[in-house]
């Protein structure tokens, strides 16, 4: 990773990015430009399935508290820090042992 800010951008669906995801987004194919309004960084891109999806540049400082920024080398990603579960699983079933291991 270079010694530049990470930029990152929050997605019209509650999702942040950074630009590396949306480099990786755009370069895959799985999402196309559409527009990008160089001021303000705005841009708009269609997913594959044909939606339009938004995006604009933020402050990291703006960024909601279970955003945590991680780097892997020369990737750079958002992560959610949030612990999320599957429908229909509740925090005892993360408590109870595996099969095959002890407490």
């Amino acid at each position: 990773m270079t010694g530049e800010p990470v930029a990152v951008y929050a997605v019209n669906d509650g999702r942040y990015l950074t630009r590396w995801q949306l480099d990786r987004l755009l370069e895959t194919g799985a999402w196309r430009r559409c527009l990008r309004e160089t001021a303000t960084d705005f841009r708009l891109v269609e997913r594959a399935d044909g939606r339009l999806v938004a995006i604009e540049r933020v402050s990291i400082d703006a960024l909601p508290e279970w955003v945590e920024i991680r780097v892997d080398g020369n990737r750079v990603r958002v992560g959610d820090v949030r612990r999320t579960l599957p429908p229909g699983r509740s925090s005892a079933a993360l408590d109870a042992p595996r099969p095959g291991t002890q407490r």
